[in-house]
């Protein structure tokens, strides 16, 4: 949201932007956790940084399976942050929640998120928390 710029929450657009690195096991957890926001997202974007595993496969069934939000899914070479910055610049949202694969997002992690923002138009970052899923000793 811009700074100063107060949005009704019923005109208030919102993406999820998450990067995913072979996250197999955990991608449809994961996913489910978003669809599940009781503040339903606009658009989810997804970028993968080169996963070797199935995340891709994984991650095109679960979106031609589920319609209930866009999900833009596509592939960017190099770390995180170009990953999260090619998210960031394919949305036309007024708000933008980063999340991590391989995690739980609560159902009411999003609304929590953006509730300070649009109470507060001066506020221009709220951080959140959200569950790890383990699956090895790393």
């Amino acid at each position: 949201m811009k700074k100063n710029q107060y949005h009704k929450p019923n005109t208030l657009r919102v993406a999820i932007i998450a990067t995913v690195f072979n996250e197999a096991e955990t991608i449809v957890p994961f996913m489910k956790s978003l669809l599940a926001q009781i503040y339903r997202p606009d658009e989810i974007i997804i970028t993968d940084g080169g996963s070797t595993d199935k995340t891709v496969e994984i991650l095109d069934q679960f979106i031609k399976d589920n319609h209930k939000v866009p999900i833009n899914f596509f592939s960017v070479k190099g770390n995180r942050s170009k990953g999260r910055n090619a998210a960031i610049e394919s949305t036309t949202c007024d708000l933008i929640a980063v999340t991590d694969a391989g995690c739980i997002n609560e159902t009411s992690w999003l609304e929590y998120l953006i509730k300070p923002l649009v109470e507060n138009p001066t506020i221009d970052v709220v951080g959140g928390w959200y569950q790890p899923i383990i699956t090895s000793n790393f």
